[in-house]
């Protein structure tokens, strides 16, 4: 009995190590934003525009643009468009600069 209560155990921490997700980013800059909806940054941007979601940071063409993650889901929901999300991508955020 005692070995069937710890397979049993065993069991459900694979569960809910499946169902945990990391907590998604609230913010995200233009460039990996665009790529989480797969969609092309310029594109993205006016949507992101119309949405109330875009920040520009800093001065210029250099300066960094965030995206508000919450308000771009609310905003696909709304429109009717439900693009899809995927998970961020491990890569740096220094790329997002270079445009």
């Amino acid at each position: 009995m005692e070995e069937q209560a710890k397979k049993t155990l065993r069991i459900l921490e694979e569960m809910t190590k499946e169902e945990t997700h990391e907590p998604r980013r609230k913010y995200l800059g233009l460039n990996r934003a665009a790529r989480s909806y797969r969609m092309n940054v310029a594109r993205f941007a006016e949507k992101a525009k119309a949405a109330g979601a875009y920040y520009p940071m800093g001065n210029g063409s250099r300066g960094k643009v965030l995206i508000n993650m919450d308000k771009m889901d609310e905003y696909f929901e709304k429109t009717g468009e439900l693009k899809k999300r995927y998970p961020d991508d491990d890569e740096s955020e220094e790329d997002e600069n270079e445009d």
